[in-house]
Formats: C-alpha cells, structure tokens, sequence
C-alpha cells in the first residue's frame, strides 16, 4: 500500500461508518482471531491517525486495512 497515509485512513473511515460488523470473533488468519472487533477497529484506526507518516505506526494502519479487506470479502456469507 503506497498510498498516502491520508487516502488511506480516508478509505478506511469511509468504509467503516457503513460496514456492519459480525457480532461473533473473526479469524483473520491463522493466528489471529479478533474477539472485539469494534475495539480492535477503533483502537488500530485511532493510533495510525494519531501517528500519520509515522513508519513504527504503520502495522496499526495495516492491521485496520486488513480487517476491511476481510469483512469485504466476507460480506456475502
């Protein structure tokens, strides 16, 4: 993702003012399974507008995007 943090988190806020999330965990993958998805969101969301730009707050970025990406591919059941 080459983006600027500003589209980014942009996209991201778009996406999530409308998504609706799965009241159950989620595994987004092998090893990680999201038991509050709202506060996982919130909390990633939050600390990389914080700390746009900055590289060491990039995998909050990241983790907020995977998340969106997975709850799109998984939308349809």
């Amino acid at each position: 993702m080459n983006q600027p943090w500003q589209n980014r988190l942009q996209a991201l806020s778009a996406f999530f003012q409308t998504a609706i999330l799965p009241s159950e965990p989620i595994k987004l993958n092998s090893g990680v399974t999201i038991i509050d998805l709202k506060r996982f969101i919130k909390t990633n969301y939050e600390t990389a507008k914080n700390n746009q730009g900055n590289v060491i707050f990039e995998p909050y970025l990241q983790r907020a995007e995977w998340v969106m990406e997975y709850l799109i591919k998984n939308q349809n059941g």
